[in-house]
């Protein structure tokens, strides 16, 4: 069984990949920390970053 941080991990790539989003590699990691400890998320980005179409994504991976 995969250990949750992975789990977590692979979820989030997922989502960017439906989004078509990419993000830094420390974007990644803080979201994957903000999931893991908090279990939501607050995205914060000028218009037409595709703040939405993570959520959407996330909520559907």
């Amino acid at each position: 069984m995969e250990s949750r941080p992975s789990v977590v991990a692979a979820w989030v790539d997922q989502a960017c990949v439906i989004a078509d989003v990419t993000l830094s590699g420390l974007e990644r990691r803080r979201l994957i920390a903000n999931l893991l400890a908090y279990k939501n998320l607050i995205i914060c980005g000028p218009p037409g970053v595709g703040k939405c179409r993570l959520a959407n994504a996330l909520a559907l991976a």
